[in-house]
């Protein structure tokens, strides 16, 4: 009995440990730096000549030139190095623009630039109006994703290799995790910065991109949104941002990535300016990395495993001491066996039918709940991987007390019941047979039904 029982502590002590070991992986700000990397993007110029609004004729072509630059971020397994990054559609784009205008203010010269490469530039030194790029200090980046318009301002690229001293960064959706008010830092290249760097007896300036040269402005969610348009969910901030800054990931105080800049937008009127800026929530990116089947990590919020893992050893320690004491009672008799669980009242006449998508014409009984989802080791009805609008852990419909309720589980692209209404995250709705609700769009949608009946 006694090896019984050293065993029995030893494994609870391992149990504890082994908690103590898990958990969200935080960061400091300044740890999170490590995560953020500046991309250039070097384009072919072709310059035409316009006369009346229609091309007359090409005048130059220019290889090898810096056509932009702009911030990106890590994702992968927090903390390790990694080799994919996220940034905005628009500084992986090809772009056309104005050089001259005539007397009436007409454009008489334009550029066309088309993207030849991507790099990732890794110190001060990768790049100066003197000398250009220097490949050596740099990582060729090839686009392997760019939402198309007007979708989310996003686009991910996957470098050579995994890039040096710089780390993936955690996800966490805001959707139900933050509010406005809350803290946010913008972690960035903006190109404002670069006015330092000047050097005007030898007109030559460089492009900062080293990780002690990185700009962190702190700021405040100010609203949570969707963009009409995009049909994206997007965030507002005040954090300090300008041209460069596109793809900054926005972090929480924890370091994990809400939301990613993408514009910023001046209002006058009375006398007064107003800079609007605009960033696309983390849970949009979440759904773009789910398509590509690239892994990433998700933040979880509160105060984490390492407070379980300290109730672990405690409980460990006690239940020891109970095992311990109940080696020293003699053997009890028997007592009355436990009482079976009583089912729900009604839970066996209710069923979820699915009326369209990947389980359209099946039915389920509710019994407690039925969770919906991609993730296999997480849900009961599970999506095909790749399932358009569907998140890993997407909503349960659960039975309690004879009554049906439907939670979002603060899923990307949102839970809907019949005529639009989108559920706020992880407040339950309650449900009646004959009610209708869908996972994205209308084209995977359920009904409630009795046991025998069948709603169309």
């Amino acid at each position: 009995m006694k090896r019984r029982t050293l065993a029995l502590l030893a494994g609870l002590i391992l149990l504890a440990g082994t908690l103590s070991g898990c958990g969200s992986r935080r960061f400091t700000v300044e740890q999170a730096q490590r995560g953020v990397v500046r991309v250039a993007q070097m384009v072919r110029m072709d310059i035409y000549a316009v006369e009346d609004g229609q091309i007359t004729g090409q005048i130059a072509s220019r290889e090898g030139i810096l056509g932009g630059t702009g911030t990106a971020f890590g994702v992968g397994k927090a903390g390790q190095p990694t080799d994919t990054f996220v940034t905005n559609r628009h500084v992986v784009s090809d772009h056309v623009g104005i050089l001259e205008v005539d007397a009436e203010g007409n454009p008489s010269v334009v550029y066309q630039n088309t993207v030849t490469a991507m790099y990732i530039l890794l110190d001060d030194y990768s790049y100066n109006s003197s000398t250009g790029l220097d490949t050596s200090r740099a990582v060729p980046c090839t686009i392997v994703y760019a939402a198309e318009e007007p979708g989310p301002d996003l686009a991910v690229l996957k470098a050579a290799e995994p890039v040096k001293d710089r780390i993936a960064l955690s996800l966490l959706d805001p959707a139900g995790n933050v509010r406005p008010g809350d803290t946010i830092y913008a972690l960035g290249f903006p190109g404002s910065s670069d006015d330092i760097t000047f050097d005007p007896e030898k007109q030559v300036d460089k492009l900062l991109a080293g990780i002690e040269s990185m700009t962190v402005t702190k700021g405040s969610v100010t609203l949570l949104s969707r963009d009409v348009e995009s049909g994206t969910d997007i965030m507002q901030h005040d954090a300090q941002t300008n041209s460069g800054n596109s793809g900054s990931p926005l972090i929480t105080e924890d370091g994990a990535v809400v939301a990613v800049h993408y514009a910023s937008h001046l209002s006058t009127g009375n006398r007064t300016e107003t800079v609007s800026k605009y960033s696309v929530q983390a849970g949009e990116l979440m759904a773009i990395l789910d398509g590509l089947k690239i892994s990433y990590d998700v933040f979880s919020p509160g105060p984490g495993l390492a407070l379980i893992a300290g109730g672990a050893v405690a409980l460990a320690v006690a239940a020891a001491a109970a095992i311990v004491a109940l080696a020293r009672r003699k053997k009890a008799a028997p007592g009355p066996a436990a009482p079976a669980a009583v089912p729900a009242p009604g839970g066996a006449e209710l069923r979820i039918q699915g009326q369209s998508g990947a389980f359209a014409g099946r039915r389920f009984a509710i019994g407690g709940q039925v969770r919906i989802g991609r993730d296999p080791g997480g849900n009961d009805l599970v999506y095909p991987d790749g399932t358009p609008g569907i998140s890993g852990r997407h909503c349960v419909v659960a039975l309690s007390d004879g009554q049906v309720t439907l939670t979002d589980l603060g899923s990307s692209y949102g839970t809907f019941l019949a005529g639009g209404q989108k559920l706020a995250p992880n407040q339950p709705v309650t449900l009646r047979v004959g009610d209708r609700f869908y996972l994205g769009s209308e084209k995977e949608g359920f009904v409630i039904t009795g046991k025998g009946g069948s709603l169309t």
